[in-house]
């Protein structure tokens, strides 16, 4: 069946435009794709980069404004050290934006133990930090710092705790003051964990020692060590920079960022999958899968049209010819059409016109050069014969018997 739709002219030049649309079509296609994925490569990069710079500034900002504000308040507390049980409770409940930024506020003394806390929380009373690594380096290396995530007591909560020095007149520490910033709770940090980039780029803060402090994807990811296998984490971990492509765990390719921060050893990483990075390339493949679909169905009919117009001519021909052949007609065939149909009329008009010619000469010669006869053979009356076949000799008529 498809030998016999190809038969005909009409049908293959109907095909030949078919696919050089969908050749064309193709070709423009994987050269647009290719272009706009090298041009969505470039964009996607300098997007995530600028997500996860804007985030690291954001939190650099907000860190270092509670720093300075947890420095300055320790600074301004004119304690000594015999007073500074009797005082603390009384000088944090005055310090209104310590309990704005933090969700607590703590003043340890000179042991370790919690002299003054906003909010109260009886189950704390009593507790010594002492042990603690923030309190320690505090008191070693006067200064604000951050600590690293740990489980704070008494309910294991995630936690990171800001502290300033407090000094005496001398400028010999008595104390600490202490913000903690719970990692589990509706504050800045959870804000940033909610971040997407897209439908399906998250974000998560970890620090340089391997501990995750915010996972946008994975909630209970915090305060579990962070992935080191990809090479991108390791560079984050070692204090560098970077933007590549990667797979992710459930075997996804996913472009990823990582931006180290200032205020804290801390790095934030930006992931964002290749396929929603580059949907708009996809998409605008299947837009032109649509219209190459849309093309062919107005562009079939309408060329299986126009050829069978163009052919329509070659009928008219075929007809006249038969025509002619069984000599219902004598007059030259006449077409319309294009130039070549119209050729292959005049040829056959040609032909025909010499085979005219020929026919007529070999008739004229006939008719002069007569065929031989035999003469009578049987005697007649005077005067000749007029046989039915030839002109007999005078005075004889008989039947002709040709001699040949």
């Amino acid at each position: 069946m498809l030998r016999h739709w190809f038969d005909s002219l009409v049908n293959r030049a109907v095909a030949l435009v078919i696919v050089a649309v969908v050749i064309t079509a193709v070709a423009v296609a994987t050269i647009n794709s290719l272009v706009s994925r090298q041009a969505l490569e470039s964009q996607a990069r300098a997007q995530i980069e600028r997500v996860a710079g804007f985030i690291a500034e954001d939190l650099d900002a907000k860190l270092s404004q509670r720093l300075a504000l947890l420095n300055d308040i320790a600074r301004s507390f004119s304690l000594a050290t015999p007073t500074l049980p009797a005082r603390a409770q009384q000088l944090i409940d005055r310090q209104l934006a310590l309990q704005h930024l933090f969700d607590g506020v703590y003043v340890f003394d000179a042991r370790g133990v919690i002299v003054g806390e906003r909010p109260l929380d009886v189950s704390v009373a009593g507790f010594s930090a002492a042990h603690r690594t923030y309190f320690q380096d505090t008191l070693r290396q006067p200064g604000p710092q951050i600590s690293a995530p740990y489980a704070a007591y008494p309910d294991n909560r995630p936690v990171v705790m800001m502290t300033a020095p407090l000094l005496d007149d001398q400028q010999r520490p008595i104390g600490v003051l202490g913000g903690a910033i719970l990692l589990d709770q509706d504050n800045f940090m959870g804000e940033i964990s909610g971040l997407r980039l897209g439908q399906r780029g998250y974000v998560t803060i970890g620090t340089r020692t391997g501990m995750t402090l915010a996972h946008g994807l994975e909630a209970d990811r915090v305060m579990q060590p962070v992935d080191a296998e990809s090479a991108g984490l390791a560079d984050a971990l070692s204090g560098r920079e970077v933007t590549r492509f990667r797979e992710c765990a459930e075997g996804q390719p996913t472009l990823e960022t990582i931006r180290q921060m200032q205020q804290a050893p801390w790095f934030v990483r930006v992931v964002w999958p290749v396929q929603e990075a580059f949907a708009p390339a996809h998409r605008l493949t299947g837009v032109l899968l649509w219209i190459l679909l849309a093309v062919i169905a107005v562009l079939a009919p309408l060329a299986y049209w126009n050829f069978k117009r163009l052919m329509r001519p070659m009928g008219d021909l075929a007809r006249q010819i038969t025509d002619r052949h069984q000599g219902l007609s004598s007059r030259p065939v006449a077409v319309g059409g294009g130039r070549e149909i119209r050729q292959v009329a005049e040829v056959f008009n040609t032909v025909m016109s010499e085979r005219t010619e020929v026919l007529e000469s070999l008739a004229d010669r006939e008719a002069f050069f007569p065929f031989p006869v035999a003469k009578c053979t049987h005697r007649h009356r005077a005067g000749g014969c007029v046989g039915p076949y030839r002109v007999c000799e005078p005075g004889v008529r008989t039947d002709v018997r040709l001699a040949l």
